[in-house]
């Protein structure tokens, strides 16, 4: 019996770990770079899968409830329902869920933390990252000085590089942060 209740909460554990992630839910012009392995809408990413694109806009939605619209070329590592890796690239992250709260973007340069809001990172072929805040706040750390934690709102943005963290001008048009309608669909509907 205790052999069966042991194998019952692996095998739980299992799926709950493998319900991690992200799935792709939608995807516009996309070019994948992925090693042959094709992906499609659909597609359950777990936790340890990276997704390679060329160009073009994929939208993850993450089980924590958060979506994020990758747009090529950008390289994003899955880390877990509420946490991924920018190697490279733009991301926009709309944490709109209470789930979802707390979602981690961790990049070369530093993390970005999601206080419940909606924000873009770019991570530049240097490895320094951009983080701009377009609605609500997050926290932002530079891997240079891990300290210090700086609280960004709307409108607000932060450089994390090499030497640390400095604020810049913020620049939400920078980020595509929607896809374009579903032909045959007007905006705003399923």
């Amino acid at each position: 019996a205790i052999a069966a209740v042991l194998a019952l909460a692996a095998g739980l554990t299992f799926l709950m770990r493998a319900r991690e992630g992200a799935v792709v839910s939608r995807c516009e012009s996309v070019v994948w770079n992925d090693g042959g392995q094709a992906v499609r809408v659909g597609d359950r990413l777990a936790s340890g899968r990276t997704v390679a694109i060329l160009s073009g806009l994929a939208e993850l939605s993450f089980s924590s409830g958060v979506t994020v619209l990758l747009e090529g070329p950008a390289g994003l590592r899955i880390t877990g329902g509420k946490s991924a890796v920018l190697d490279h690239g733009r991301l926009v992250a709309r944490v709109t869920d209470p789930r979802g709260k707390g979602f981690v973007i961790d990049g070369p340069s530093g993390r970005v933390v999601d206080l419940g809001t909606a924000f873009g990172v770019s991570v530049e072929p240097s490895g320094e990252m951009e983080v701009h805040v377009l609605e609500g706040s997050v926290n932002a750390t530079s891997n240079a000085n891990r300290e210090s934690v700086v609280e960004l709102h709307r409108d607000e943005a932060m450089r994390l590089g090499r030497d640390g963290a400095e604020r810049m001008a913020a620049d939400g048009g920078a980020f595509v942060t929607d896809l374009p309608p579903m032909p045959g669909r007007s905006p705003g509907s399923e």
